[in-house]
């Protein structure tokens, strides 16, 4: 065994739990191991990302972002898991962080964020008051952090490169949070504090839904793509063709758990087949689709969007949409625009102005495609509630939104810095992007179900001796072992709310099942599969046109 590799066995041990990718365990003794930051041999050091220039004299653009060749495993005992986190920001040397010593790993506040379906998120906070009084360092503004440690299974789902660009374009628009480095297996943000995650009932919200609309058509206008990006076409259907051949792979491995045409409602190969078709379909109703792209977020559900203040505006009608006001009712016909209902849609300034404070989050799968992929998907958002303490991966088709619910927020994205005023032509664009957001649903059914597969991995490639790098370039040998203990130990890493689904416990494969049931529901009713050729159960949404 080289020199700087140890084998963390005998001060931790594993047990084996189905509902997580990765056994954690925890330990009784708080005792520290020599901190990994006490070696000095690593240099700060950067990772160059290259940017495409739109209009300017020179091609590219180098940014460079701090980065550190490191892993941090979150399933180690929280003593070893601070110690091996500061030492990454001090390598980084994130803003007043760097300045904590490294005895002080075990005064800093780390608490888990539940909801994250991709991704392992911590909220990261200095030591207390008293702590840093001590340090002489309580004359700091220490920021608040957030750490995103990537999750199992997605190397094959994001290009990391890629996400790395498209944040570094946002942040040069000022959109998002701050950026403050990157390690082998995640990275380091700025955690928007005051900031409240929407639920499902407030996305059914009048005013919260137009809210969304406008935000999300800033971003379409405001990012500009490059023309690489253009060339390539839909990023949604780049990806789905680039997972097809993982997930094909990974349905064929007899430890699934469960027969694929269970999943997939067909077998692959005709699957396959349909996508090729449905492909072809639609951009056989476009002159040039590639001249339609925009930046698309392309993952609008509610728990990536928040809202930067200490409540949301007319919060106390977000319960629910059948708990809303008559004043805020949807009680006007939307699928005929007229001079009445138009002011209605029109935000006033106070409402342009708290726009401002609603912020997505979460760029992992944003990319070029139509503006009707990502209204579509929000749409299908609707269904969907992932808090659900027993079914959150369900679909439930009844909760997708009505005619009247859709067309508020088209009407209001159609509307939004449009110079057109004439209300008959405003009429026809939103009913023409209505029509084309149901004609792209299908792919972002098959988008998803395909990513869950994805997500769900191969189980049978946990090892039970994994080599990882520490901070500073150790090497660490983690074995894993089988206990049968129930209680292993009193100090958690994580503080997650009740009833809430996470990376750790969702269940891909049921969720893959019900998104391919709305799939295959689009497609025999827009005549693109017979219903003889499919094995399980549809999901129907509507599919009526107006053209």
């Amino acid at each position: 065994m080289p020199a700087e590799q140890q084998t963390r066995s005998h001060r931790s041990s594993f047990h084996s739990n189905p509902s997580r990718s990765r056994s954690q365990s925890r330990s009784h003794s708080h005792s520290r191991r020599p901190t990994l930051g006490s070696r000095r041999n690593s240099a700060k050091s950067f990772k160059s990302i290259e940017l495409e220039q739109q209009d300017s004299a020179v091609d590219t653009e180098t940014v460079d972002i701090p980065a550190v060749v490191a892993t941090l495993d979150n399933s180690l005992p929280v003593d070893y898991f601070k110690q091996d986190l500061l030492s990454v920001l001090q390598q980084l040397h994130v803003s007043k962080w760097h300045r904590l010593p490294s005895h002080a790993a075990q005064d800093i506040s780390i608490k888990r964020i539940s909801g994250a379906l991709t991704n392992a998120i911590y909220k990261v906070e200095a030591p207390s008051i008293t702590v840093l009084r001590n340090l002489d360092l309580s004359h700091h503004n220490f920021p608040v952090l957030l750490l995103r440690v990537y999750g199992p299974n997605v190397e094959s789902i994001i290009d990391r490169d890629y996400e790395l660009k498209v944040l570094v374009r946002l942040s040069m628009q000022h959109i998002g949070p701050r950026l403050f480095g990157c390690f082998t297996n995640g990275r380091i943000e700025q955690f928007l504090d005051n900031a409240i995650t929407l639920t499902k009932s407030d996305i059914m919200n009048k005013k919260t839904s137009a809210r969304i609309a406008r935000r999300m058509k800033e971003l379409h206008s405001g990012i500009k793509l490059t023309q690489q990006e253009r060339n390539e076409g839909p990023s949604s259907f780049k990806n789905i063709k680039k997972w097809l051949p993982v997930v094909k792979e990974l349905l064929a491995n007899p430890n699934l758990g469960v027969e694929p045409e269970e999943v997939l409602g067909s077998s692959f190969e005709f699957l396959q087949s349909k996508i090729e078709e449905y492909e072809k379909w639609i951009e056989s109703r476009y002159k040039n689709l590639n001249e339609t792209l925009v930046f698309c977020h392309n993952d609008t559900q509610y728990g990536n969007l928040l809202f930067t203040s200490k409540s949301l505006p007319n919060s106390s009608e977000s319960e629910s949409q059948s708990q809303i006001s008559d004043q805020q009712s949807l009680r006007t016909n939307f699928s005929n625009l007229s001079l009445e209902n138009l002011q209605n849609i029109k935000p006033s300034q106070q409402e342009k102005k708290q726009d401002q404070n609603l912020v997505v989050i979460d760029f992992e799968y944003s990319g070029a495609n139509p503006p009707q992929f990502d209204i579509a998907n929000h749409f299908c958002e609707w269904m969907h509630n992932y808090n659900h303490p027993t079914q959150s991966y369900a679909v439930t088709e009844s909760d997708f939104p009505t005619m009247e619910e859709q067309f508020n927020l088209i009407h209001s994205y159609i509307i939004f810095n449009n110079a057109e005023t004439d209300i008959n032509k405003l009429d026809i664009q939103a009913k023409k992007l209505y029509d084309e957001c149901i004609l792209w649903r299908p792919i972002v059914s098959i988008f998803w179900a395909l990513w869950a597969i994805l997500q769900n991995g191969d189980k049978s490639q946990i090892k039970d001796v994994i080599i990882e790098q520490g901070p500073n370039g150790e090497q660490y040998k983690i074995v894993t072992e089988d206990s049968d203990q129930e209680q292993l130990e009193e100090e958690e890493v994580v503080e997650e709310e009740s009833g809430e689904t996470d990376v750790d416990s969702f269940e891909y494969l049921k969720y893959a099942r019900d998104k391919l049931s709305v799939f295959w529901g689009d497609l025999v009713q827009l005549g693109l599969a017979d219903k003889d050729e499919v094995t399980k159960p549809l999901k129907l949404l509507p599919t009526k046109l107006f053209d």
